[in-house]
Formats: structure tokens, C-alpha cells, sequence
């Protein structure tokens, strides 16, 4: 986790979800700005820990979720791509949505798979 990427996120009004795995790493986060920590890695830690780390850190907002990788690839491969920022953040969230799908830590999913539910397209459906 770096607390200078955490600060410049805030500093341009960009929401921060910096990944964390202790307590100390947590609240570092959150002190620096964070809006959400996310919890990582949550499946090797699994439920009681989480439940564990929420009690004296009630007040931190936390996330403990996968796809944390394809959404940060997203927003890399967009705006390498030229896409404007706006459609740069929605292919990442597509992109990351489309990876809950999607067994162990590879995101297989094609371009245009991200770019069809980017689009509007709800429906999510994968197809080979």
C-alpha cells in the first residue's frame, strides 16, 4: 500500500480502495484517506477474520472482495488505449464484475465481453 497514491486519489476527488491486510495496514489506509480498504487477501483469511478485524475497526468501511486485480488492469489497458476517463472507470468496473464469474485468479474474459457490459448490456453473459 502506498499512503502517496492514497493522498493524490483524494487530492483529485477520486474515490481510494488501497488493499490492506492487517490492522495496522487498515487504519493507515483510512488515516490517509481511503474511502473503502479492501481486505486482502480475503479468501485466504476467510470469514472470521474479517469479523475478527471489524470489531475494534467498526468505523473503517471495508471490502472483502475478489476481482481486485481486473479492476485494476481495467483502468491501466483503458487509458493506454486512449479511452477518456469516464469510460476508462466503467470498463474497470465491467471488467471486474465480469471476473466474479470467473474461478481462480485469472480474468477470461475478452475485450469485447468487457466492453459489451460496459456498454449497458446487464445481462453479464460470457460467451464462448
Amino acid at each position: 500500500m502506498n499512503t502517496d497514491i492514497i493522498k493524490a486519489s483524494v487530492e483529485k476527488g477520486m474515490v481510494s480502495m488501497p488493499g490492506a491486510m492487517t490492522p495496522t495496514e487498515i487504519v493507515t489506509a483510512y488515516k490517509s484517506g481511503a474511502d473503502f480498504v479492501k481486505v486482502f487477501p480475503v479468501l485466504n483469511l476467510g470469514a472470521d477474520y474479517i469479523k475478527a478485524v471489524r470489531g475494534p475497526l467498526n468505523h473503517i468501511p471495508l471490502l472483502a472482495v475478489g476481482g481486485g486485480d481486473s479492476f485494476g488492469g481495467g483502468p491501466i489497458y483503458s487509458l493506454l488505449s486512449g479511452f477518456d476517463e469516464q469510460k476508462a472507470i466503467n470498463f474497470a468496473v465491467a471488467a471486474s464484475c465480469l471476473k466474479h464469474s470467473i474461478e481462480q485468479d485469472f480474468n477470461l474474459v475478452s475485450v469485447q465481453e468487457v466492453e459489451t457490459l460496459a456498454a449497458g448490456n446487464v445481462s453479464g453473459r460470457v460467451q464462448r
